[in-house]
């Protein structure tokens, strides 16, 4: 019987059943489901190489492998990696020369993520680029390999 269901029957608070169990030296169950499986090293190794060398975030890997996000941080902290200074990336200040590029290349099809790892910047960087050379901002982000005339 649960805690809840035993609280109910003895019209007693779920607290005071939790120590009368403890104090008879019976033990509580957990809630929720059963912890998640330990990743194996080469699935850690891959987290790691997908951060480093691909530039993906850790939500970027928690969604291509189907895990959370704590999980995939965990992973990446076991394997020694360093975490991304994010505020640092996130005020990275592009020249003349890389804001024409930007819009130049989002026109012609590349998207805001890719535009995003290649300069390593934020978003918002990449758009203010682009709407600063006048190329419209495509709606939800979809990828276009045709060139806005």
């Amino acid at each position: 019987m649960s805690v809840q269901g035993l609280a109910r029957a003895f019209e007693v608070s779920e607290e005071r059943v939790r120590h009368a169990v403890i104090e008879q030296g019976g033990t509580l169950r957990g809630r929720g489901r059963p912890p998640a499986p330990a990743l194996d090293p080469d699935t850690i190794a891959e987290f790691a190489r997908e951060y480093r060398d691909e530039h993906l975030t850790g939500v970027e890997i928690a969604r291509r492998h189907g895990i959370t996000l704590v999980r995939v941080q965990r992973a990446l902290s076991e394997a020694g990696v360093e975490p991304r200074n994010y505020v640092l990336n996130a005020r990275t200040e592009l020249g003349v020369e890389q804001r024409a590029a930007i819009a130049a290349a989002y026109a012609a099809g590349a998207t805001l993520d890719e535009l995003k790892q290649q300069y390593r910047c934020c978003r918002e960087r990449v758009r203010e680029a682009i709407v600063e050379h006048g190329v419209p901002i495509r709606r939800g982000g979809q990828q276009s390999r045709r060139p806005y005339s």
